[in-house]
């Protein structure tokens, strides 16, 4: 009996402990945002899942620290943080670029392929650039001779950017020349301030001044590519020109023979026009025409759409073509840096030059001195009459022979269209 009766209170005593850990429970609950646990202690962390710290802990610790390797919360093959930081032996830029295949741009750019893939391809896989990888000593270049061996021997991947400097020897006056400029030279379109005139907000109210410039500037129509032109064109095809970025609208990149998928035109182009309010596309070619013949403001044909077409050249309020921020991916991947005809004055375009690694040389070939190329090891300056520079360089590189060839068979080509 006494047996029974001592069995029967150890049930009870039981049972009532059982509920008061049920009840203990609910305040430990309550706390699990504060990360402390009931009884106060401050210094032991509690599982927002429940428990201790030993307990089923929270979703990023499990994903990554507890589980096994390659074991995911959600899946068997792995949470996307850990197969992109644990499994990859390259990085998330290389795997991205060098794995898809040839002329597939990760942005669907037109054309065969970026020029990110195209340098890509030709290296080694997981090969960066001669210059840029870590511990990489940074080329000294002194002078012209010093370039042109470094550019024979070294450089695979040459990115360029130019502006209106070199465009000056065909006729093209660059913007902000005292006395010369084209900003200097427009009274005659009663602007309220010179830039207006590439200005999207005075171009809605009155588009005439822009038209009337076309005319002068449009591509082919009095101004002819020159020398430095040429030699863009034959950095590509000695397989060393990466990419080309230009701040010039005037398209003599183009007539020289520079590819579009090597080309970025920052500031836009004549080659495509669109509507500024609805953005349908219109034909380049009827747009010239029209300029041309002075049949202006062009009228979108869209239905119920009134706004004006214009070639799609990028004016102060619009934004850049969002290709332009691909420069980030060709980065690691530049031997060379040159820079011609340009004062970096206009961002963010002349980032660019400041984005590129420390260990790549910049070279600037420009009448006179710009940015802050000249500040690092690997600078080099090339200042003065940029067409005598680019000559010096070519003949240094033994490619006179080409390029005069390229001239004369440009001359010859247009004279045959004409």
């Amino acid at each position: 009996m006494t047996s029974a009766l001592g069995q029967m209170l150890l049930t009870t005593l039981h049972r009532n402990n059982v509920q008061t850990c049920h009840r203990a429970r609910i305040p430990i609950h309550r706390h699990i945002t504060t990360g402390r646990r009931a009884d106060g202690e401050s210094n032991t962390r509690v599982s927002r899942i429940g428990g201790r710290g030993g307990g089923g802990g929270s979703a990023v610790e499990n994903s990554i620290v507890r589980r096994p390797y390659g074991v995911s919360r959600f899946s068997h093959i792995g949470s996307a943080v850990e197969n992109s930081i644990v499994r990859r032996p390259y990085s998330t830029v290389e795997n991205s670029i060098v794995r898809r295949p040839y002329g597939v741009s990760r942005f669907g750019r037109r054309g065969g392929g970026s020029a990110v893939e195209n340098s890509i391809v030709r290296r080694p896989y997981g090969v960066w650039s001669s210059s840029s990888g870590t511990g990489k000593t940074t080329p000294v270049l002194k002078n012209v001779e010093d370039l042109a061996e470094f550019i024979k021997e070294r450089v695979c991947n040459v990115l360029v950017m130019v502006g209106a400097g070199i465009s000056t020897p065909s006729g093209i006056p660059d913007f902000r020349s005292p006395g010369t400029g084209l900003y200097h030279n427009l009274q005659k379109y009663n602007l309220p301030y010179p830039e207006a005139i590439f200005d999207i907000d005075y171009f809605m109210m009155d588009p005439s001044p822009f038209f009337t410039l076309a005319q002068d500037l449009y591509p082919g129509v009095n101004y002819t590519p020159n020398t430095t032109h040429h030699f863009l064109h034959l950095l590509h095809l000695e397989h060393k020109l990466q990419m080309l970025y230009t701040q010039n609208i005037d398209g003599l990149e183009r007539l020289a023979g520079v590819p579009e998928d090597k080309l970025m035109e920052a500031h836009g182009t004549f080659a495509r026009a669109s509507c500024t309010l609805c953005g349908r596309k219109h034909g380049a070619d009827l747009v010239k025409q029209a300029i041309l013949e002075g049949d202006v403001p062009i009228i979108c044909d869209a239905f119920k759409c009134k706004g004006k077409v214009k070639p799609d050249i990028v004016f102060f309020g619009e934004n850049l073509p969002s290709e332009f921020w691909d420069y980030h991916e060709y980065l690691a991947f530049t031997d060379l840096l040159l820079v011609m005809g340009t004062s970096l004055e206009v961002y963010p375009f002349a980032g660019v030059a400041e984005a590129v690694s420390k260990q790549t040389p910049r070279v600037l070939i420009n009448k006179s001195p710009a940015g802050t190329i000249g500040s690092r090891p690997g600078d080099l300056h090339l200042t003065g009459d940029i067409v005598h520079n680019i000559n010096t360089l070519v003949n240094a590189l033994g490619w006179t022979h080409k390029l005069r060839h390229m001239e004369k068979h440009y001359i010859k080509t247009r004279d045959c269209e004409e």
